[in-house]
């Protein structure tokens, strides 16, 4: 592939909608670990009623894991860029 500059503005103007897909998937994860968290706590309150610390264990740690997991995707969440130094007044009094 050979990049040329109409490439590069291309990837430039695409980098918002690239971030939106990308906090979109993002969601979708955090959202499905969070059902799954909800899911193993259920099974770990009926295996702890049940006294069965083996298999308690095992779910406690599949719902650490899918806390992790959603806790990581939640700060990758959003702007991914560095902030600028400056940044100009953009408000609506501000003089022109």
């Amino acid at each position: 592939m050979t990049i040329t500059t109409g490439t590069i503005r291309a990837v430039r103007n695409n980098n918002g909608y690239e971030r939106d897909r990308k906090d979109k998937a993002l969601q979708e994860v955090i959202d499905w670990c969070e059902q799954r968290e909800i899911e193993g706590l259920r099974l770990a309150n009926a295996l702890l009623l049940q006294r069965d610390m083996a298999a308690y264990g095992v779910v406690k740690g599949q719902i650490n894991a899918y806390e992790k997991t959603a806790d990581h995707c939640l700060s990758m969440l959003g702007y991914t860029g560095s902030m600028p130094s400056e940044v100009p007044n953009q408000s609506e009094d501000a003089k022109e």
